[in-house]
């Protein structure tokens, strides 16, 4: 649930590290994003918040098509990044990392503007 979501956050820090950590600069494109939302209960009523999107997409990688999803919660992101974040549609083309060692493994990030 929620705690799990949020048990291993140290926010934009921790994200920009991994994308450090890899080397490797491909495009992708988006074949799903899902909304994470929590929903809080008021005494006027309830409330649902987006705390993250799950995006699945594809890519290739020496030769073969890689599936993969990335978790992108709010706090691990820049504002403008969220925003960009929010306006995706399936199809679209994202910029993404991967590791040299492990081409399965990846992540989204977002070029400095």
């Amino acid at each position: 649930g929620l705690f799990s979501f949020y048990e291993d956050h140290n926010s934009l820090n921790k994200r920009e590290k991994k994308t450090d950590n890899f080397e490797l600069n491909l495009r992708a494109k988006v074949t799903a994003i899902v909304p994470v939302e929590h929903m809080s209960m008021y005494f006027d009523g309830n409330k649902v918040q987006t705390l993250g999107y799950r995006v699945s997409y594809e890519y290739l990688a020496n030769g073969e098509t890689i599936n993969s999803t990335d978790i992108i919660k709010n706090r691990e992101t820049k504002r403008s990044d969220w925003r960009k974040i929010k306006s995706l549609d399936i199809n679209d083309s994202v910029s993404i990392k991967i590791n040299n060692q492990n081409p399965r493994e990846s992540i989204i990030y977002f070029e400095a503007e």
